[in-house]
């Protein structure tokens, strides 16, 4: 009889503990709006009627299916998701397509196990920075150019410009990896220190950065954005109570 209430308490325990378990490894997929950090100039969001569109202030929440226009001579600074920051410079427009964090279903949003933002950017250029965020959590940055698909990790650092059939970009920190979206199994891997340009043609170039080059000036002026949104985005956070991932409202 013993030994029978032993085996069952055995058993009993080994059940509820694997409920724990199977509770607490829930995890959850949530949508999120993008934070305004600073913004020179003029910024529109485009609402889908013809000649129709939106001013963006500092407290404009931004959500995927966003569709943004900068004004020439303008400049926008963007925390798509914390860590992950865009400089968007005048005479650019971009559409938001994801911004999505994967939590953990009894956790705040603090101990997020994942996050990634994606943006088809149409034309202009950029500045983007990914933290390396702590316990090394999966967090992916995916611009889609026309033509082509980009997707950065942690700890990277790079400029970008796309205008029609050319995609061109320098990376500064980390690794860019690029892909043609028409041709399976075109992927380049773009190291730091390298710039990459995709031609009309389809001629893909890949170059170490030289000194005094046009490409040297725009990786430095991606790691001065790198500095300054990040410090953008810590001002945000001292200022704001609970700063983090905001839910996107229907």
């Amino acid at each position: 009889m013993r030994l029978f209430r032993r085996s069952y308490c055995s058993l009993l325990g080994a059940c509820l503990g694997a409920a724990i378990f199977s509770s607490c490894s829930h995890f959850e997929t949530i949508n999120v709006e993008a934070r305004v950090l600073e913004l020179k100039g003029q910024a529109n969001r485009v609402l889908g009627r013809e000649n129709e569109s939106q001013a963006i202030s500092p407290y404009t929440a931004l959500a995927a299916g966003d569709h943004i226009q900068i004004a020439r001579g303008s400049e926008l600074v963007l925390s798509l998701l914390p860590g992950i920051r865009i400089s968007v410079n005048g005479d650019s427009e971009f559409i938001i397509e994801q911004l999505t964090i994967c939590k953990h279903g009894h956790e705040t949003d603090d101990e997020m196990r994942s996050r990634q933002a994606r943006i088809r950017f149409l034309h202009g250029s950029l500045s983007a920075a990914i933290k390396k965020v702590y316990r090394q959590r999966p967090t992916v940055l995916i611009i889609e150019t026309p033509g082509y698909s980009l997707r950065a990790g942690r700890g990277t650092v790079f400029f970008l410009s796309a205008e029609h059939a050319t995609t061109h970009f320098v990376v500064m920190a980390g690794k860019v990896r690029a892909e043609k979206t028409s041709l399976t199994g075109s992927l380049v891997t773009v190291d730091a220190g390298y710039e990459w340009t995709s031609g009309p043609a389809g001629v893909n170039q890949q170059i170490a950065v030289r000194p005094s080059s046009s490409a040297k000036l725009e990786g430095e002026r991606a790691a001065a954005a790198a500095i300054r949104s990040a410090k953008l985005e810590k001002a945000w956070q001292n200022a704001v109570p609970n700063f983090g991932p905001t839910l996107k409202t229907p």
